[in-house]
This record gives structure tokens, sequence and C-alpha cells, in this order.
């Protein structure tokens, strides 16, 4: 009896090996910096889950000597779901919008109390004059904390103290909190940063993952209607190409006419 030949590994673009979570995340991470793929994420994961109605093949398949594993399927599939929980990401966009809404009127309120506190400063006739760089948030907030501490030493010298209090108090409170807000922006900035680009990591795989059992189950199973269904890749196709296609009419748009010349 003929034994049945194997799939050369050499042949397979993609591992073999059983796959995890945690070796899909190292394999996506080698990749480092990869280019943006032009193919909606909603896109892939419903073709994945189309593909994924076939791993059923995978017997068939390799009888046939098509470097097919249940392994790819796997791994497809894991790639899937890192990629669902990487876009899943509402908690951050929502954090994110409440720290740059807060920012503005913690903004828009220094504003007002650095008028109030210059009003005072210039009724008391202060040699100094009364700076606060407004060129951005973080120059802001660093200026007038330096100019509160100006407004403290020289209490003694300036009129409505009670008043004057007050409002270098709130003032303190705003910088202070905001300050630390300013920290967890950044924070977030870097969180995000760093799941878009494993996201692109995880498209990457998972594209080459589909297109690889793509080729393998249209050339099995040639006339099987519900099958190329399944293993046709139409629906990526095609949104890579209106996607090129619109890149395409905004680059013609942007060129010189010849009429202009």
């Amino acid at each position: 009896m003929k034994e049945r030949k194997k799939p050369d590994a050499k042949s397979v673009p993609l591992q073999l090996e059983k796959p995890t979570e945690a070796s899909v995340i190292a394999e996506a991470a080698a990749l480092g910096r990869v280019e943006k793929i032009n193919v909606s994420t909603v896109d892939m994961l419903t073709k994945t889950r189309e593909m994924l109605l076939v791993r059923g093949d995978v017997a068939e398949l390799q009888s046939r000597d098509y470097p097919v594993t249940g392994e790819m399927f796997e791994r497809a599939e894991i790639l899937a779901k890192l990629l669902t929980a990487n876009i899943d990401d509402d908690a951050i966009v929502d954090e994110r919008k409440v720290l740059t809404e807060r920012a503005e009127k913690a903004r828009a309120e220094l504003l007002w109390i650095r008028e109030q506190l210059r009003r005072i400063w210039v009724a008391a006739n202060r040699p100094e004059p009364f700076e606060v760089d407004t060129r951005t948030y973080d120059t802001l907030l660093d200026s007038m904390g330096k100019m509160l501490k100006k407004l403290e030493r020289d209490m003694s010298v300036l009129s409505d103290r009670n008043r004057l209090q007050i409002l270098i108090a709130r003032a303190t409170m705003l910088i202070e909190t905001e300050a630390e807000a300013r920290k967890n922006g950044r924070r977030l900035k870097v969180v995000r940063a760093k799941k878009s680009m494993q996201s692109a990591q995880l498209k990457c795989l998972l594209l080459d993952q589909l297109k690889h059992l793509s080729k393998q189950g249209l050339a099995a199973f040639p006339d099987d209607v519900e099958r190329e269904f399944s293993y046709g890749l139409e629906m990526l196709n095609k949104t890579s190409r209106t996607k090129s296609s619109d890149s395409q009419k905004q680059l013609e748009s942007s060129q010189p006419s010849t009429d202009d010349k």
C-alpha cells in the first residue's frame, strides 16, 4: 500500500506546529513594523468565520497531498480572536475623550483665572510683568504654576487677598489634576499606538493564512459552489481594490491639470 505523502514543510509558507495565543503574538511581534493592509478588518474577520466552516476538509485535502493542516485553521481562528480583542478598545477611546473634554474645560477656567489674577497684579503696580505662556496646554500649566508662586510670594502687597487666595487655590488644584491627567493621556496614547501596530501585524499574518488556505481549497474543489463561498477571497479583493481605486482617484485629482498649463 502506497504511503500517503505528507505536506512538505518547505512548500507551506505557514507554521505547522500547534499554535497558541502566546506563539501567535510572538510571531506577530517578530514582524516588526509592517505596511498597512488595505483590507477592512471587519471583512477579514467575516472571511475567517467563513473559512472556518470548511475546516473539516483537512483530512481530504491531506489525502490529496494539499499542504493543509488543522493547525492552520486553528491559527486563523486565534489570529481572528486576537484581532477582535485588539480593535475592541472602546474603553480607551472613551477615556481619552473624557480626558480631552476635561482638559478643554480646565484650560478655559485657567485662562479665566489668569485674567483675574493679572488684573489684581496690575492694580498693585508691580514692576514685573504678569506673564503666562499660553502657546500650548503644557506651557500654560507650567508657566501658570510659576506665576502662582510669584503671587504667593508677593501676597502682602496685593489687594483683595481673600479672593486672591481662592483663585490661587483653585488654579493650583487644576494644574495638579491636569498634570496627572496629561500623564494618563500620554500612557493611553502609547497603549493605543501599540495596539494599532499589533493589529497591523495580526492582519498581515491572518491575510497570508487565508490566502494559503484559499489557494488550496479552490484548487481542490473547483466545481463546489458552497466551498467556493468559504474558500474564495473575493470579498477581501474587492475591499482592497476599492481602497486602491479611491487612493488612485485622490492622487489623480491632486495632479495639476494640463488645461491649466
